[in-house]
């Protein structure tokens, strides 16, 4: 009986998963669907050694078109060496396409900050400057503007630059 059994939860096990492995079933994060979309950006991948890193993330509410965020990411990479803080790694356009993630376009940079008041000065720089033709914002605007750029340590919000659109 043991061996009827065994071979019974195996094969609901094997059928469980089988829609895991399927060409084309969504990735899922969290409880929630996702999809990648492509920027064609060349991907930094440094050293991970240190598990202390932080995530910038670029955000929006809708799809602002893969030009955009390809632009959004090389000047705030730009921004970010500028500072001397290290980019770990950068992930493509994160679409959440069902689930209670939020909100549904994400991009997020792992980064070393280094050490002093770097991720502040990142801060200020985004505040003063144009991000790819969009003057920021220190408070939320109505909707949650455009895009808007966090800064997080692990589940400890740190900041958030907003971009309400363009000037």
């Amino acid at each position: 009986m043991n061996r009827v059994t065994a071979i019974f939860f195996i094969s609901l096990l094997a059928f469980a998963c089988r829609g895991q492995t399927e060409k084309g079933a969504p990735k899922a994060i969290g409880g929630c669907a996702v999809d990648t979309i492509k920027m064609n950006l060349k991907q930094t991948n440094a050293s991970a050694a240190n598990k202390s890193y932080i995530h910038i993330d670029i955000l929006s509410l809708e799809f602002n078109g893969e030009n955009l965020y390809r632009r959004i990411c090389l000047e705030l990479a730009a921004f970010l060496d500028s500072l001397d803080i290290v980019t770990l790694s950068r992930s493509d356009i994160i679409h959440v396409k069902s689930g209670p993630c939020w909100p549904p376009y994400r991009i997020t940079f792992h980064v070393d900050p280094g050490s002093g008041d770097r991720l502040e000065k990142v801060k200020k720089l985004l505040l003063a400057t144009e991000l790819a033709g969009y003057r920021a914002a220190a408070e939320r605007p109505k909707g949650y503007g455009t895009f808007f750029i966090t800064c997080r340590r692990a589940d400890k919000d740190l900041w958030t630059v907003w971009y309400p659109g363009r000037q």
